[in-house]
């Protein structure tokens, strides 16, 4: 019976009570009346608490800061809160999404090893040759996922020699085109097969 009250244990514990009470008593400050009235004096029923599991005071401290930042006249859902409280990607010195993108595609992993490490979920051949259509949803489901492994702490591989990666594709570039002008010339006669 000991083994299935543990079974049952949720894999992250709600946030403490101490730093609930710190968050609702700051949150409060920012909204007044406005935060009272949508979420109560405490969060009795441990939604928030749940909700936040996981995070540190230093992450909440982030949220209140951001939600000052922004100006927000009305207080954030849980949720939004919770994305608030999460270093974004500038805060973990990352490029933008759109950066990102656009120097996967070009095969360039000088912007950052995060830049590489999404390229390889996706994979650089597809990255290179497939419509941008196929290839962006696919880079920015690896992207998210890279960036929370980076949040977690997860240190990135080094990204391959690149000069290696452009002499190969100007390697192949020039077999290819060799080929096509001994055959061009074959067929003109110029050159014995």
């Amino acid at each position: 019976m000991n083994q299935v009250a543990e079974d049952k244990k949720p894999l992250v514990e709600p946030l403490a009570d101490g730093l609930m009470g710190q968050l609702w008593r700051l949150m409060t400050e920012v909204f007044g009346y406005r935060w009272a009235s949508a979420y109560g004096t405490s969060d009795q029923s441990g939604t928030w608490a749940k909700g936040l599991a996981g995070l540190t005071g230093d992450d909440l401290a982030r949220g209140v800061r951001k939600v000052i930042e922004l100006g927000m006249d009305w207080p954030p859902s849980m949720p939004e809160f919770r994305k608030l409280c999460l270093p974004s990607e500038a805060d973990l010195g990352l490029p933008e999404f759109e950066q990102a993108y656009r120097a996967a595609a070009r095969l360039d992993w000088t912007l950052h090893p995060a830049v590489y490490a999404a390229a390889k979920i996706v994979g650089t051949y597809k990255l290179r040759y497939d419509a941008e259509s196929s290839t962006r949803p696919k880079f920015e489901k690896a992207w998210d996922s890279v960036v929370e492994r980076i949040r977690r702490g997860e240190v990135l591989e080094q990204p391959v020699d690149v000069p290696r990666l452009e002499r190969c594709e100007r390697t192949r570039k020039d077999a290819g085109r060799a080929y096509v002008a001994k055959m061009r010339a074959i067929l003109r006669g110029e050159v014995s097969a």
